[in-house]
């Protein structure tokens, strides 16, 4: 056995030990950290479970078909929404005078009018960019419901603010989806919105970049 005699050994020793220790506590730090952050994370996923779960169950769109005509109705009523053959069309040209329709996206309406394309039922509408409120179904299409102007179904944006109405109230904080939603859906949400209550529905807006799976971009996000 090697014995140590000098000073300057017995230092270099002291302070390996000193530097052991250090790394020991330091390690012993890092892992009650990394425990502590796998905790949160786990907790908020069970709580983040919980309240997916919660919302899963009522929010349905055909759960909602009362909710949906009662705000087509009030849109009726406040002159920015006119029913043609059984449908229900929200007119964007009457919102558009007195509210700006595309405050989302900063584009101009004439741009939007331009580069509109003619969809089936164009010719029941007023003008190129009303959208429906409520469609008139074709006796095949099998979800359809009873009305005040036939049967039919919601359209393609109604069922959000039916839904955020109810839960969230007339204003919430913050609204996400997919950039390809804001031109179009989101718009039309707001614009339905404020002229069925009277305000947007949400404070703050998040969109997020196309998704995409093996380079194949994912739609309707």
């Amino acid at each position: 056995t090697q014995q140590i005699s000098s000073p300057a050994d017995r230092k270099k020793i002291k302070d390996a030990l000193v530097e052991i220790s250090d790394s020991m506590t330091r390690m012993e730090a890092e892992r009650d950290l990394i425990k502590d952050i796998v905790k949160d994370v786990a907790d908020n996923y069970q709580l983040s479970k919980k309240q997916i779960s919660r919302m899963a169950k009522i929010y349905h769109k055909q759960n909602f078909i009362i909710e949906q005509q009662e705000i087509a109705k009030k849109i009726i009523e406040n002159g920015l929404a006119y029913e043609h053959n059984g449908s229900v069309y929200f007119d964007v040209e009457k919102y558009s005078k007195t509210n700006n329709y595309t405050e989302l996206t900063g584009r101009k309406l004439d741009d939007l009018l331009e580069n509109t394309r003619d969809l089936d039922g164009q010719q029941d509408k007023k003008g190129r960019l009303d959208f429906a409120l409520w469609i008139k179904a074709k006796p095949e299409h099998l979800m359809k419901w009873p009305s005040p102007w036939g049967v039919g179904f919601p359209g393609w944006h109604i069922e959000c603010s039916a839904m955020s109405t109810k839960y969230l109230g007339k204003k919430f904080d913050l609204h996400g989806g997919g950039m390809d939603l804001q031109a179009t859906h989101h718009t039309n949400e707001i614009a339905q919105n404020v002229a069925y209550c009277g305000e947007s529905p949400a404070n703050y807006w998040m969109h997020t970049n196309m998704l995409t799976v093996n380079g194949q971009k994912m739609s309707k996000s």
